[in-house]
């Protein structure tokens, strides 16, 4: 199940259209600040010995911040559909705001068995994005090996794939 999480504009916007949820949220600067001590948390933790069990407990906070009151997360994860890909999206040109979104340590989402990464079944993954996708330059199956200027066999820039 792939699922975008857009932060623009002091608004979080989670969409999955695979199952129809949409919803919309306010951020503020308390969620920024909070991600923010999420990130310096997780730097603090790496590679420590024994910080096992805080480096959980930071990634189930992080897990009941974004599930939110309408336990969004829980209600797709019920539906157990792999792989789920939570796709973290921001402007080209990102606010304070959305920076501190995006450099979140997601990887560390956990609920209550443990960590979502950790879970071979469910296949979690989460990325990121500046700027909205873009679709692939060129034809459908041309791409093919690029030349030396970074364009497919057909010369039409087909080999770079953008946002």
């Amino acid at each position: 199940m792939h699922v975008v999480l857009q932060i623009a504009e002091g608004w979080l916007d989670l969409n999955a259209a695979e199952v129809g949820l949409a919803e919309r949220r306010s951020v503020t600067t308390a969620d920024q600040e909070r991600c923010n001590a999420w990130a310096t948390q997780y730097r603090r933790l790496l590679g420590r010995e024994g910080a096992e069990a805080r480096l959980v407990a930071l990634g189930r906070e992080m897990y009941a911040w974004l599930d939110g009151e309408t336990r969004w997360l829980d209600r797709l994860l019920a539906d157990r559909v792999p792989p789920l890909v939570l796709e973290f999206q921001a402007p080209a040109v990102p606010d304070a705001l959305a920076q501190a979104l995006l450099q979140a340590p997601w990887e560390l989402l956990a609920n209550v068995p443990g960590y979502l990464a950790g879970d071979v079944e469910l296949r979690y993954c989460p990325v990121r994005r500046l700027g909205p996708p873009a679709a692939p330059t060129g034809t459908p199956g041309s791409l093919s090996r690029p030349d030396v200027h970074g364009r497919g066999a057909s010369g039409c820039g087909s080999a770079r794939l953008r946002g």
